[in-house]
């Protein structure tokens, strides 16, 4: 069976073979002296005809931005030794044996025309896995249009620079079909580097009206079936058209391109991008060896039918190209490619995404179905049957939040403030917020408590059957008993069975909640007085908790002082010339009234002794004078004589905050030494304690009325 209808390639008539100075001219009869030059003009324009009646998207953007224009080679025809044949035409015929040339002449109707020797061109083009590298090498081998197989003609080339771009000189060829091969290692898209191992693509082609050719994975995997729909009949070009796009199919790529032979990873347009995100997809995580195996199962697969049948590895490129694009990691493939400096790169990515959205079935992601959520419908695709749904977004799949899949044709636009309601698919508990206007995912309290906290409840304070207490905050509950937090306000920790007393410094017309314990009465939370112009001991030398002044951590916890500031060393200076503070020792008056408001003062060891006296002793006072809640792991006291101390914890010299939720010192009016001073403290044990320490350190202060 002849497989190409090229009437130049075929023989009419008779054949006569002219020996013609060693040059053998191949002689085609026809039915008048003028038939053979008319059949090759009308099968050129027959092949002419058939590839420019193919409409094709962005073929010429894909043809024209190709590497293959940019091939330092050119097409080059030179006639080689049939001009010298020429020149001795008239010795040649005169010296010819007649008898020898009338039994070699044999033509029908009177009409013989002889066919010009063939001549030597140029092939040039560009070998693309990734580009390939030095070294690798390029065949041309003539193509037998009987057998379907390469003649043992062959032509090589060599790749000597890594862009893959080749020349191959002085081709001959019997007829137009020619079957490339090029072999080495390749420049990986996926890591960027050089690969290890070797790989082979093919590319047959009809070079009768071209001189460049590109090699790549479309012509490779188109190869083996192009040949198979010709043993079934069809013409060259049909073939060829159909293999393309079916391989194009295979990927999930419906539109036409420009001939594969003419694509380019680095050139722009649809066709050269389409031609990338194969090489992409293909390549994926597979080892450098393993490639060569795999394009082969490919094409085999596809061979006599067309069709990639092989539903697990599309399944598992897929899910590659899904982690990849959701990951943003396609990024990183495209700046490998780019960091090779080999032309622009084209837009791969979207055929990457659209490869796993078909795969996935999820279809297309426009403006139509904009907001729609669909499931992986793929069984062999790992979400498949998982929970994990995908949304369109502004053109692209997505990964779905919980709300967004639960909430999909749910119909619950609205409800209730502090309303509740089950997901859809995840089950999730969601409450409303009527103030807000939206639902909002339930946390774990706002179902253990059944009660949802909501913007209309903050402040709301809530328990569970466990001993738990919960604050409503714009954040959500917050426990109150495992750890300290600066969000729940200091009068949501006082003991509400307590009845306080308040005070307010005439200074800043702060108010403060104060209690009587025994034949005191204290102030019931930290002093938070920081006017250092009128207190000149304060400058520099008080603090909020934070990196940074944050009033409103002052406003819960109170101030940190150092001891100077507590005891108004400047004051104390200008009242009674006492030198006394940081690196001083001094004898202080019997009661110093520091930084407390008129009418209190700092409290001396031997009245801190009375307090924890009157609570039952040192070993166990702390649990009497600490808040119910706010203290790390649950270690709060019983605060039953509204003290209510706070695990404000400290700041030490180098500027830094420690022990909060854990401890809370209180400054003494008592000096140890030069360094050093007196304070109590509770912690997140039993007992309460005096003990020294560096007048430097940031402590809290509790003031006491005076006349107590």
């Amino acid at each position: 069976m002849a497989l190409f209808k090229n009437k130049r390639m075929s023989l009419r008539g008779c054949v006569a073979t002219v020996a013609i100075s060693s040059l053998f001219l191949l002689a085609s009869c026809g039915g008048d002296s003028g038939s053979n030059g008319s059949s090759d003009n009308e099968s050129s324009e027959e092949i002419e005809n058939d590839d420019s009646s193919s409409s094709c998207e962005d073929c010429e953007d894909d043809a024209t931005s190709s590497s293959s224009a940019k091939t330092k080679s050119s097409s080059s025809v030179k006639k080689g030794s049939s001009s010298d044949s020429e020149g001795n035409d008239e010795e040649s015929s005169s010296s010819k044996d007649p008898e020898e040339s009338s039994s070699s002449e044999v033509c029908e109707q009177d009409s013989c025309s002889i066919d010009q020797p063939d001549e030597f061109i140029v092939i040039s083009g560009v070998a693309q896995k990734g580009p390939f590298a030095s070294g690798a090498s390029v065949k041309l081998y003539e193509f037998d249009s009987t057998t379907y197989t390469r003649t043992d003609k062959s032509f090589t080339g060599m790749i000597v620079t890594n862009d893959g771009q080749f020349t191959i000189s002085d081709v001959t060829l019997a007829g137009g079909y020619a079957l490339f091969e090029v072999d080495g290692h390749f420049r990986n898209e996926i890591t960027g580097l050089r690969s290890k191992a070797a790989v082979t693509l093919n590319a047959l082609v009809d070079i009768s009206h071209r001189k460049t050719v590109n090699i790549n994975l479309l012509t490779h995997l188109e190869y083996e079936r192009t040949l198979y729909l010709m043993s079934l009949g069809k013409d060259f070009v049909s073939a060829k058209e159909q293999a393309e796009t079916e391989v194009l199919k295979a990927f999930e790529i419906k539109s036409k391109f420009a001939s594969p032979e003419d694509l380019d990873i680095f050139g722009k347009g649809n066709g050269n991008a389409a031609l990338l995100a194969m090489s992409v997809l293909l390549l994926r995580e597979l080892k450098d060896s393993e490639l060569n195996d795999f394009l082969d199962n490919l094409s085999t697969d596809i061979v006599s039918d067309g069709v990639w049948d092989d539903e697990y590895t599309k399944a598992e490129i897929a899910d590659w190209a899904r982690t990849k694009d959701l990951a943003r990691k396609l990024a990183e493939i495209r700046s490998n490619i780019e960091k090779w400096d080999l032309g622009t790169v084209p837009e791969f990515e979207k055929f990457v995404r659209n490869f796993w959205y078909m795969n996935y079935g999820l279809g297309e992601c426009d403006s139509k179905n904009n907001a729609e959520v669909k499931a992986s419908s793929n069984e062999l695709t790992e979400p498949y049957g998982t929970q994990i749904r995908y949304i369109c977004k502004d053109g692209a799949w997505i990964e779905a939040t919980d709300m967004e899949k639960d909430f999909y044709l749910s119909g619950k636009d609205t409800g209730e403030d502090g309303e509740f309601w089950t997901g859809l698919v995840t089950e999730k508990k969601y409450k409303y917020d009527e103030k807000l206007g939206e639902w909002l995912e339930a946390d774990s309290i706002d179902v253990i408590l059944d009660n949802a906290c909501v913007e209309t409840r903050i402040g709301l304070v809530d328990g569970d059957e466990n001993g738990g207490k919960y604050y409503c905050t714009a954040n959500g509950w917050l426990s109150m008993v495992d750890k300290w937090s600066y969000e729940v306000p200091k009068e949501v920790r006082m003991n509400p069975e307590i009845e306080y007393g308040t005070m307010i410094d005439s200074r800043d017309e702060h108010t403060y909640k104060t209690v009587k314990i025994g034949n005191q009465v204290w102030m019931a939370e930290n002093l938070n007085y920081a006017d250092s112009s009128t207190t000149p001991s304060l400058l520099k030398n008080n603090w909020c908790y934070t990196y940074g002044e944050k009033s409103e951590n002052c406003t819960v916890a109170g101030r940190y002082y150092t001891w100077a500031a507590a005891i108004d060393s400047v004051k104390l200076y200008e009242d009674y010339t006492i030198k006394c503070g940081d690196g001083e020792t001094c004898t202080l008056p019997d009661t110093v009234y520091g930084i407390c408001p008129p009418g209190w003062h700092l409290p001396t060891d031997a009245e801190w002794n009375t307090l924890i006296t009157e609570v039952g002793g040192e070993k166990t006072a702390g649990i009497i004078l600490k808040t119910q809640t706010g203290w790390d792991e649950r270690k709060g006291g019983t605060d039953e004589v509204g003290f209510s101390a706070i695990p404000a914890g400290f700041r030490e010299i180098n500027g830094y905050f420690g022990n909060e939720g854990l401890l809370g010192y209180f400054w003494s009016a008592t000096e140890v030494d030069r360094d050093n001073a007196s304070n109590m403290y509770v912690g997140y044990y039993n007992g309460a304690y005096l003990r020294g320490s560096s007048k430097y350190f940031g402590y809290s202060v509790r003031c006491l009325q005076n006349g107590q």
